[in-house]
């Protein structure tokens, strides 16, 4: 399971993932560690959880994409963000129909963490998570703390401790 935290302060963002990843392979299991945050122009970051095969490949390929543009608005790159996402979890549970129905164990979810800023340098959080294959992502509404998975909890306890300075 991955462990995706966002945190803001201010004018500051913290934002953390883990690193391990679980990779079936012939019916075994096997941890792997793997970068899931990634620097998408030089305003914003994404952190990717849940089924890696979508999470992963997307956000390299958009670390590639924004790593050659300036900085864009928030909402148009959330928008922007959401719509390969969406695109890719489709093709993604297209294409592993058969490999889903015959591994029912195996993790359908996935979602991701967009912080950035605004043009006038407002920090931003967006999380999206999708529950189900053939469910659209949906968005979660951040406060100052987010994490992932969602243990409201926990990030009361770290909103208390960013206001307490």
């Amino acid at each position: 399971m991955s462990q995706l935290v966002a945190c803001r302060n201010g004018k500051t963002v913290l934002l953390a993932s883990d690193r391990r990843v679980e990779v079936r392979e012939e019916g075994e299991v096997q941890a792997k560690s793997m970068k899931k945050l990634f620097r998408i122009g030089p305003r914003a970051a994404l952190a990717t959880g849940g089924a890696a095969a979508v999470g992963l490949s997307v956000s390299r390929g958009l670390e590639k994409i924004f790593g050659k543009r300036g900085a864009m608005h928030f909402e148009d790159l959330e928008e922007y963000v959401l719509s390969v996402f969406q695109k890719e979890y489709d093709r993604f549970v297209e294409q592993g129909s058969k490999w889903f129905a015959d591994n029912p164990e195996a993790l359908r979810r996935s979602c991701f963490l967009l912080v950035g800023a605004d043009l006038d340098n407002t920090p931003r959080l967006a999380f999206h998570a999708s529950d189900e294959h053939g469910q659209p992502y949906r968005p979660a509404p951040p406060t100052d703390v987010v994490v992932m998975p969602r243990r409201l909890g926990f990030e009361m306890k770290l909103q208390r401790a960013a206001s307490d300075g």
